[in-house]
């Protein structure tokens, strides 16, 4: 599932139910936590209230709350069925659930109890503002346009509904009309870092560059690790002719850069191999290996810092291709030749990308064989933030190896490093045929 901002908004739920005056003092307490933000508390007191009064509707929603806090999905979700099956009108359970079910990657369902909580109660603003979220991340703006118009009528003075629609309306490129929205949202008390950034970038997109380094000064200084409003002060700060205050931010930026990561020479290293051992490397002892194919043929795996089986997809890292007898697949009679077949099959990739830029090229031998090493910045689509990717490829007897490394372009100067001690640490298991 993509990633996306979902709001949880607490609809607290107080107990209609008679309970001894300890368990009422209880409740209290655990609706108390939920106020403060204590949701680790708030679960522990609603799953003791629970073991008392299991069948307790209010207890088990307030609970379901508390685990939407703690990330802690589908526990979330079993509470909140639980309501459901005892109240199927609850439309708070009902939105809790669709909440839950997206932040598990299983829309249909989301869409089906948002759907529901709307018809039961159409002038439920915090179901709009929830469907009007999966919509954006399915990439349907013009429904969550729609959702968020919705929850206006029904919710003027609620900023998050302001914050969400600037959202969709930058993404629509109506950025004065999203430049608006970022202004109600503030004024209605949204005092966040990421409202800053983002109308930053509106402001710049206007070419409102004064207005813009504003924005992303206030973002940087209320999170000083949000290192991509340093980076983009920089270039604004260049767009408007101010050199030396860009020159200033650069340096900066690099110098954060370096702060918040680990020293690469204190960074642990690993050797990986695929199945049929024709390639090990070196990769850092955090990162994961999974491998996707490994045969006679051919050789595909995956290296990142992301958790695959969490979260789906990965942001930093790479994929590694071995075509082994390589030559006679594509007419290629020499390893140059095998290099010259890569880069078209890669320039006819770039084409279905919305931009790819390079920023440097290289060619070099590796032990007397062709690689190349190319630096690119690219888009895959309109919608996706701009990732600086690392090309490399070398022509090893009749075999040719690939691989694309990629990492938010704002943070590609650190992991450069790590990319390179990997590409060094490649060693080939196969003959040479040529």
């Amino acid at each position: 599932m993509k990633k996306s901002y979902l709001i949880i908004i607490i609809m607290l739920v107080c107990s209609q139910m008679l309970f001894s005056q300890n368990s009422e003092k209880l409740f209290d307490d655990g609706i108390s936590a939920i106020e403060k933000g204590n949701f680790a508390k708030a679960e522990e007191i609603f799953t003791k209230l629970a073991d008392k009064h299991p069948e307790n509707i209010e207890v088990r929603l307030n609970r379901g709350i508390a685990y939407l806090y703690l990330s802690k999905f589908k526990e979330a979700i079993s509470d909140m069925s639980f309501v459901i099956k005892a109240q199927p009108g609850n439309v708070n359970a009902l939105n809790y659930r669709g909440l839950a079910s997206t932040y598990v990657g299983d829309i249909q369902s989301a869409l089906k109890d948002l759907n529901k909580a709307i018809k039961l109660d159409p002038k439920f603003a915090e179901a709009y503002i929830n469907r009007g979220n999966i919509h954006e991340i399915t990439g349907d703006y013009m429904k969550a346009l729609d959702d968020y118009n919705n929850a206006e009528q029904y919710s003027k003075n609620n900023p998050m509904v302001y914050l969400q629609r600037a959202r969709i309306l930058y993404n629509l490129r109506r950025i004065d009309e999203a430049v608006r929205d970022y202004n109600k949202a503030a004024e209605l008390g949204i005092n966040s870092p990421s409202l800053y950034a983002e109308r930053g970038n509106a402001h710049f997109k206007m070419r409102n560059y004064t207005q813009a380094v504003e924005d992303y000064t206030k973002a940087f200084e209320m999170d000083p690790t949000d290192l991509k409003s340093l980076n983009n002060r920089a270039v604004t700060y260049f767009e408007m002719g101010e050199e030396e205050l860009a020159a200033k931010d650069k340096e900066l930026f690099n110098e954060k850069l370096m702060e918040k990561y680990q020293p690469i020479e204190e960074i642990e290293f690993t050797t990986i191999q695929d199945e049929s051992q024709n390639i090990q490397m070196d990769i850092p002892a955090d990162w994961n290996f999974m491998q996707k194919i490994s045969t006679e043929e051919e050789v595909e795996f995956y290296i990142t810092k992301n958790d695959f089986e969490k979260d789906g997809y990965y942001e930093l890292g790479g994929v590694f291709y071995l075509i082994k007898n390589a030559g006679p697949k594509y007419g290629a009679k020499n390893e140059s030749e095998l290099i010259l077949h890569w880069k078209e099959m890669r320039d006819k990739q770039a084409q279905n990308f919305h931009s790819y830029q390079y920023v440097q090229k290289r060619s070099y031998p590796i032990n007397e064989h062709p690689a190349e090493l190319n630096t690119v910045n690219v888009r895959y689509d309109e919608k996706s933030p701009e990732t600086t990717v690392y090309e490399f490829a070398v022509a090893y007897g009749n075999n040719l190896l690939f691989a694309y490394l990629h990492t938010p372009t704002s943070e590609f100067e650190y992991y450069k490093q790590i990319f390179d001690k990997m590409i060094k640490s490649i060693h080939y298991k196969f003959p040479l045929d040529y």
